[in-house]
């Protein structure tokens, strides 16, 4: 419960420092670089430490992982290309935006992305009582947007 609590907190606080590291020390796309070698660094040790201890369930993984239909692997890489996109396009925009409207058009953009996507691939109907909140959702994050 404590672990769950504290990564709210942790990422509640990271736009604002973000924000505040960017713009002080480090460009956007500095800051992108470093947050991602960290966490390359965290999973490869992650993978390693599994490999070496827990190698049953390391090696249950890898047989696992081989049996993604490409289908999947395609929209996993698609997932990922936009991730990054928006990642890039966040950090960008941190000095024109506050923190708190770039995690609201983060929220909606995902919302949007969500809806779409399980529409277009995955055929999923939508009862009214969903669309009026995903319309709910989009109108109150226009109204955040405007002044």
């Amino acid at each position: 419960m404590y672990h769950i609590i504290g990564s709210i907190l942790l990422k509640t606080i990271d736009p604002y420092y973000r924000r505040h590291l960017t713009s002080n020390t480090l460009n956007p796309i500095d800051y992108m670089y470093l947050e991602t070698f960290i966490y390359s660094s965290v999973l490869i040790f992650f993978i390693i430490f599994k490999y070496f201890y827990k190698r049953n369930e390391a090696v249950e993984t890898f047989k696992n992982l081989q049996s993604i239909e490409l289908k999947h692997l395609i929209f996993m890489v698609i997932i990922s290309v936009f991730f990054i996109y928006s990642t890039i396009m966040i950090y960008e925009n941190e000095h024109t935006n506050t923190a708190f409207m770039n995690n609201i058009l983060l929220r909606g953009g995902t919302l949007i992305g969500i809806l779409l996507v399980g529409i277009i691939f995955y055929k999923e109907k939508y009862t009214w009582k969903q669309i009026i909140g995903i319309v709910f959702t989009l109108v109150g994050i226009y109204l955040l947007m405007n002044k």
